[in-house]
């Protein structure tokens, strides 16, 4: 029975995880403003680890050019994207986990 609730969480997890990452890359196509086929394409490449650095740059650019803050990178959203890393490196050590 513990086993079932264990890999119920773990299902349940890993569902969760897919939806941050698809909203890592609906947030570069927002705030970049292009067409989603185009960011699709570009990020379908990229890893997870990669997506967030680039939408942590991507975002700081874009918080200085509509003077939302001039630190770089953005402190508060700095400080998501490393939390998200982490999360996805804690996803990693349990899905490849024995």
């Amino acid at each position: 029975m513990a086993n079932e609730q264990a890999l119920a969480e773990l299902g349940q997890f890993l569902v969760v995880f897919q939806t941050i990452e698809a909203a890592v890359t609906d947030l570069i196509e927002t705030v970049i403003d292009a067409d989603s086929e185009y960011v699709h394409a570009l990020t379908a490449e990229l890893e997870y680890s990669s997506k967030l650095r680039a939408l942590d740059v991507i975002f700081s650019r874009y918080a200085q050019i509509h003077g939302i803050t001039a630190e770089s990178p953005h402190p508060k959203f700095h400080k998501l994207m490393t939390k998200l890393l982490k999360l996805a490196e804690r996803r990693n050590e349990i899905v490849h986990s024995f």
